[in-house]
């Protein structure tokens, strides 16, 4: 297991999130009232996921459920080892692997990748990653 960098508090994740949100191409013409706007609203947001019963949020959550499975498996670690990493219920690891918990946030997505020794966003681009193959292939599959 890594331990080489130390987890990010609640407001430490945000404030490096919205630094490298702050530098994709995509949010540079933004006004800085825009910008503020789109950070509080992603502040005090829940996982869009929590909100949207749509079909396009149970592909998502399904194919956060596999990734993260995938990746704790590949890595040889268990539910409990990957809690106690990241400092979670093993309750929430469990929910989010068998797609029963579907209230989580950004943060607890950021620490669920901590307790499966992901870089704190760099590696976490490769969960995300998988997540995006994991829902073409099931869109693909009906």
């Amino acid at each position: 297991m890594r331990a080489d960098y130390p987890m990010l508090t609640r407001r430490e994740f945000w404030k490096l999130f919205f630094q490298r949100l702050e530098q994709r191409p995509e949010f540079r013409g933004m006004s800085d009232a825009e910008f503020e706007a789109l950070k509080e609203k992603l502040w005090n947001a829940k996982s869009e996921v929590a909100k949207n019963d749509s079909e396009e949020s149970h592909h998502y959550r399904a194919s956060v459920a596999c990734a993260a499975q995938q990746l704790r498996t590949e890595k040889g670690l268990t539910q409990r080892e990957v809690a106690q990493r990241g400092k979670i219920p093993l309750a929430l690891v469990r929910g989010i692997e068998d797609n029963t918990h579907q209230n989580f946030t950004h943060y607890e997505l950021y620490r669920l990748g901590y307790g499966l020794c992901l870089k704190p966003l760099a590696e976490v681009a490769e969960l995300l990653q998988r997540v995006k193959e994991l829902e073409k292939l099931l869109i693909a599959q009906k």
